[in-house]
């Protein structure tokens, strides 16, 4: 019997806990060696290694921030009316009202005055004193380890103010006071970059998508906006903050940086069975793919352009539930960041189309012409901005088209289609299902050629969809 036992049970146990023990050695082994090698090119490991030192409020642009959300007293209707809920088109640019919603957004905004008082406050901020930590506005002491920027519904709270500063621009635009069109963009780009504070990357997208809101807007007001006096120095700094995004690109470094710190932070403790001694080696195994996985994301961050080429590549799934444990969260890397990259690459567009299409509006106003190119704006942008999505680090592509700039990037395939638009384009929301990202001139004719065309197919039964390359936009001043 004792022989039977020896053979058949404690030997296997002997065996299995044997395999166990070298399994968790070269586990560790290969968590240290990954440690290491991070280290050794200086990338931060520990999510406390981005904790800033606390700043006097006096020097924190954050808090006035959260002055202004605290002010924030409005009634579930009136945040929908700001944010267009129920509208068909919600973006604060081209959402349409009722002269009775104007009457309630014109007092909703007298209203939330002590709330963008707040935001200029912030804006007078020197820009490298906008830090994490800070003493919230409720008295208590704060930062980003105790979520003071880091809770997704201060996030929202950013994301509405943001907004409703867009459509406050365009309701000074209408009223034909242009100065404060221009201010309000202003304040919209800089809740963007308070949202930069927080080197998470949900809170990069989400400066990336206010960011974007406030560069398609001011494209929507170029047409009859006046740029002179006091309005041109406004207009030059949104040019350099559309034009020059070193900060964007670095926000997004960070953040990539960071995750791959939370992944090493938290991925052993939340790992259900990460306690058992046994499963500790697959715990560290996934740490360590996860770990090399955002490591090698970092030079695709950095890199200047977006290129599919510049991921790294998986290889086949092997089979076993051991590999099932540990690929799928390789593969969730993966897409999050690849699509971050994505986000970031059109906003880029976006922004820097935005700052090329205001530029040749201020030529426009001083020269009383159209430039026919983008060498004659040298003066207003400094240099032609590159696209994002050019491999070859071209610059936007820009043509002058009937009545107006026609700026475009090549978009994610990298190939230049000269700005053709399918005419099912006609609306901003499904702009980046072109081939070509298409700004100015022709996005507009697109739009308004689109816009008819629903018309008369609902009118007579429907119409075939058209291409549309170039063309021009009728103008209509507001005022």
């Amino acid at each position: 019997m004792a022989k039977f036992a020896t053979r058949y049970v404690a030997a296997p146990v002997v065996l299995l806990l044997g395999a166990r023990v070298i399994w968790g050695l070269e586990a560790g082994r290969r968590l240290d060696r990954v440690y290491g090698e991070l280290r050794a090119a200086g990338v931060p490991l520990e999510t406390k290694n981005f904790l800033e030192p606390v700043l006097p409020d006096q020097s924190n642009a954050l808090v006035p921030v959260l002055h202004a959300i605290g002010a924030l007293e409005l009634t579930e209707a009136e945040r929908g009316l700001v944010s267009g809920e129920g509208k068909s088109l919600s973006m604060p640019y081209e959402t349409e009202y009722t002269a009775g919603e104007e009457a309630q957004l014109d007092g909703i905004f007298a209203r939330m005055g002590p709330a963008f008082g707040d935001l200029d406050r912030a804006m007078a901020v020197p820009e490298a004193q906008w830090g994490p930590g800070l003493k919230s506005a409720a008295g208590g002491s704060g930062g980003m380890d105790e979520g003071v920027l880091s809770s997704p519904e201060v996030y929202e709270e950013v994301r509405f103010l943001a907004h409703a500063t867009v459509l406050a621009a365009r309701r000074a635009h209408e009223r034909g006071d242009d100065s404060a069109c221009l201010h309000g963009l202003e304040q919209s780009l800089a809740l963007a970059r308070i949202t930069d504070a927080n080197p998470t990357l949900y809170g990069h997208e989400t400066a990336i998508g206010i960011r974007t809101e406030t560069a398609l807007g001011v494209q929507q007001f170029l047409g009859d906006l006046r740029i002179d006096g006091a309005d041109r120095a406004a207009a030059e700094r949104l040019v350099e903050a559309f034009g020059d995004d070193r900060s964007v690109q670095q926000s997004e470094v960070r953040a990539f940086q960071f995750e791959l710190a939370y992944h090493r932070d938290t991925l052993p403790t939340e790992a259900p069975l990460s306690s058992s001694w046994l499963l500790k080696p697959l715990v560290d195994t996934t740490v360590a793919r996860l770990l090399e996985m955002d490591a090698s994301l970092l030079p695709a961050a950095a890199a200047p352009i977006y290129d599919a080429h510049l991921l790294p590549k998986l290889g086949p799934t092997p089979p076993g539930a051991l590999s099932d444990m540990v690929l799928p969260p390789l593969n969730g890397v993966m897409e999050t960041f690849e699509r971050a990259m994505i986000l970031q690459s059109r906003h880029l567009a976006d922004g820097r189309a935005t700052a090329v299409l205001l530029a040749a509006r201020m030529f426009e106003e001083e020269r009383h012409r159209q430039a026919q190119g983008v060498s004659e704006l040298r003066g207003y942008l400094g240099s032609a901005p590159r696209d994002p999505f050019a491999k070859d680090g071209s610059a936007l592509r820009y043509r002058l088209d009937a009545d107006g700039p026609t700026v475009w990037s090549v978009g994610e395939d990298g190939v230049d289609n000269h700005g053709h638009l399918a005419r099912s384009a006609g609306r901003v929301r499904i702009r980046y299902s072109q081939r070509d990202l298409v700004y100015g001139a022709a996005w507009m004719d697109a739009m308004k050629a689109g816009s008819e065309e629903a018309r008369g197919a609902a009118g007579h039964g429907g119409a075939a969809a058209k291409g549309v390359s170039g063309g021009a936009v009728t103008r209509q001043p507001s005022r």
